[in-house]
């Protein structure tokens, strides 16, 4: 198949059966595989200056294109085109789908029209998040949800009698995410389509020649941005029109390792880097892939797993929790929670002071223990460091990044609502456990770091 189609080494029918085999109740919820390329490697490899992959899920993709520092800020200045396709994708078909769907989460879906989609929040019975992601109604009884612990769902589908089928699509959908001021510009010029007209969370298909994709306007960058969705046999061709289009606009193309500056700049928790599915105390539930939580840093205490379990209040999903409308997973835990006055911790913004970070990386060049260095623009996994008060372990800090837009180091803070203020002075204690470490002074701020304009009505 040429490669504009599809690039020869993304093995479908193999994709397919292993995730097959990963969801036999039998065999468990996850099995360890070596990953395949993107539909669109042929298209990436060709920019790939770096020439170096990273596993992400189930795919390899290009570490880094030209540079993190302009990749970074790409979706301030002009635009970028990023992969998503590694994430879990079920879809979900049935005259008991809407139902089955509000049964296990949090969200009001009584409203959920047709080409629209929501942030889905499912918790366990102890109201916490066991998966979280994106749930698109693709018709009157056809969903699709994304998410990295999607598996949650599925489980979920199995323990009781619904008249639903479910079906995992990963390998056959490719997700393109084209955020930015541009975006909107370069994506009419590729669709020749006009997108003035689509709101926040709604999509419709438009046509590439033969082919079909899915425009929804959507994303976590805190700026205009849209995903693209269809089928990868037509990846490669979809991203290389885009590209090309771009080049005139500024347009990047992001590699992995500035792939979430964005979400820690626009305040959004992540899973397996600012807190862990719950899903993994349940018997039989859907296992977090091995390899996310193989090498947690940082200085906090992290003895059990279950200390970074998080109710959606707790890290700022206050809009997708709805007890009134309808039961739910978990609703009486978090009705308990609301009753004893909301969450007992909160999700703040802390800005790193500058002196102390140099201070961090002087160590480097002076006599005495190395501390180490901060990856830039980030560790690209699970780090926890220490938040204190007077001395005193208060909390903890996740998603340390740098942000080159914003020329500062940050991270988010889940701190007990006593020290959740903005202007307060914290100290984190930067550098692994059982290694030299420092101490960082940081402003605890709200959240998001900048305006959040995703749902301002593009220009």
């Amino acid at each position: 198949m040429p490669a504009a189609e599809q690039h020869p080494l993304l093995d479908v029918e193999r994709y397919k059966q292993d995730w097959s085999a990963a969801t036999d109740p039998q065999k468990g919820f996850y099995l360890e595989r070596t990953p395949l390329f993107s539909s669109a490697a042929a298209a990436q490899d060709a920019a790939n200056s770096s020439r170096m992959l990273w596993s992400w899920a189930p795919i390899w993709l290009p570490w880094e294109y030209t540079s993190w520092l302009e990749e970074a800020r790409s979706f301030h200045d002009t635009a970028y085109i990023g992969d998503w396709s590694g994430i879990v994708k079920i879809r979900f078909r049935g005259a008991d789908a809407l139902k089955f769907l509000s049964f296990i989460g949090t969200n009001n879906l009584q409203k959920f029209g047709i080409n629209q989609a929501k942030h889905h929040v499912q918790v366990n019975e102890a109201g916490k998040i066991a998966s979280q992601g994106l749930l698109y109604r693709v018709g009157e009884e056809d969903f699709l949800y994304t998410g990295n612990s999607a598996y949650w769902a599925f489980h979920q589908l199995k323990q009781g009698k619904w008249n639903v089928d479910a079906e995992i699509e990963s390998a056959e959908h490719f997700v393109f995410s084209v955020q930015g001021p541009m975006s909107r510009v370069i994506l009419e010029e590729v669709f020749a389509s006009d997108l003035g007209s689509l709101r926040f969370n709604d999509s419709f298909l438009v046509e590439l020649g033969d082919v079909e994709v899915r425009i929804v306007r959507t994303g976590i960058t805190g700026e205009l941005g849209y995903e693209l969705h269809g089928s990868t046999r037509f990846g490669n061709l979809v991203w290389s029109k885009v590209v090309a289009a771009g080049a005139a606009h500024g347009i990047k193309q992001l590699g992995v390792r500035s792939q979430i500056v964005s979400h820690v700049e626009a305040g959004i928790a992540t899973n397996d880097r600012d807190f862990i599915s719950a899903a993994v105390n349940t018997p039989g539930a859907p296992l977090i892939p091995p390899t996310a939580r193989s090498r947690i840093l940082g200085s906090y205490e992290l003895d059990d797993s279950s200390l970074l379990f998080r109710t959606p209040s707790e890290v700022n999903f206050f809009r997708q929790v709805s007890l009134d409308s309808h039961d739910f997973i978990g609703r009486d835990a978090l009705a308990a929670e609301q009753r004893a006055g909301g969450p007992a911790r909160r999700l703040m913004g802390l800005i790193w002071n500058k002196k102390d970070l140099l201070d961090v990386y002087a160590t480097l060049f002076e006599e005495g223990p190395i501390v180490s260095p901060m990856d830039l623009p980030r560790f690209l996994g699970l780090s926890v460091d220490k938040v204190l008060s007077s001395g005193n372990v208060i909390g903890c800090s996740t998603s340390r990044v740098y942000s080159p837009y914003l020329r500062s180091m940050i991270s988010l803070g889940h701190l007990p609502r006593e020290h959740a203020e903005a202007g307060g002075i914290v100290t984190i204690v930067w550098g692994n456990r059982g290694e030299a470490q420092r101490e960082v002074r940081a402003e605890v701020v709200e959240l998001p770091f900048k305006p959040d304009v995703r749902r301002i009505t593009s220009p």
